[in-house]
């Protein structure tokens, strides 16, 4: 994924993330590849459609997508309609679905050639693809509330 840097974050023991400070350059830590950008693309929830979700207030979204959306680009995923899905073969090719759409961003804006996602129970492997073969292959784990 080339010399792209994103921010560092770390999981704590109750599972929250947390960025990290580098305290001898005093900034922001960093980290090679894209680790927090991939997280915020597949975790925040981006805003549904009408189609989706008839409840204005209840299709979510992120603020800032009122300034993106002019570029025809929307942070997240549609992840969290499926917060109470079963975990049927249908629902996890939906939720793997709903991952790959979101990576689209990193396709469509050539930091990766392809981007692939499958789901197992509560777990999403993406596999990104940049100059030919596999660089980073990233496992989510995504808590369905229903099982």
């Amino acid at each position: 994924m080339g010399n792209k840097t994103d921010y560092k974050f770390v999981q704590d023991n109750h599972g929250f993330f947390d960025i990290v400070l580098d305290s001898d350059n005093k900034d922001f830590a960093g980290v090679e590849g894209f680790d927090t950008a991939i997280l915020m693309q597949v975790f925040l929830d981006r805003r549904s459609s009408k189609q989706q979700v008839q409840n204005p207030r209840a299709r979510q979204g992120w603020i800032c997508d009122i300034v993106t959306k002019q570029n025809n680009y929307e942070v997240g995923s549609l992840l969290y309609l499926k917060a109470q899905a079963r975990n049927t073969q249908t629902e996890m090719n939906e939720v793997a679905g709903y991952a790959k759409e979101a990576m689209k961003y990193f396709v469509n804006n050539k930091y990766a050639k392809k981007v692939d996602a499958a789901v197992t129970g509560n777990s999403i492997a993406m596999t990104i693809i940049a100059d030919g073969s596999p660089d980073n292959q990233y496992t989510l784990l995504w808590k369905a509330l229903g099982s």
